[in-house]
C-alpha cells in the first residue's frame, strides 16, 4: 500500500502516484508530493493550508463521531449478550 501524499497546490490528501490532483486539477509531475505529516511547502499558500487543515479537522470530527456511535452500539450489544447468557 502506498502512503498518501498532499497536493502541492491545495494541500488535500491524494495518492502519490496521481499525475493530477482530483480536487484542484493541478499537475503533480513538476513538483514533489509532500508526505502526510511533513511540513507543507510555503508556496502552497495560506488559503490552501487553511483549507487542508479544515478538511483534516472535519474528517477527524467525523471519525470521532463514528467511533462514539460504534462504542454505543457495542455497549448495547454487549449488555444484551450478557443478559442472554445469564
Amino acid at each position: 500500500m502506498q502512503l498518501p501524499g498532499l497536493c502541492r497546490e491545495c494541500g488535500r490528501t491524494i495518492a502519490k502516484d496521481f499525475v493530477f490532483c482530483p480536487w484542484c486539477g493541478v499537475s503533480q509531475v513538476t513538483g514533489e508530493l509532500v508526505t502526510v505529516g511533513a511540513p507543507r511547502r510555503k508556496s502552497a499558500g495560506k488559503a490552501a493550508s487553511s483549507a487542508a487543515e479544515y478538511a483534516e479537522s472535519s474528517r477527524l470530527k467525523n471519525i470521532t463521531q463514528q467511533l462514539d456511535d460504534l462504542e454505543k452500539e457495542f455497549t448495547v450489544f454487549a449488555m444484551r449478550r450478557g443478559r442472554d447468557t445469564i
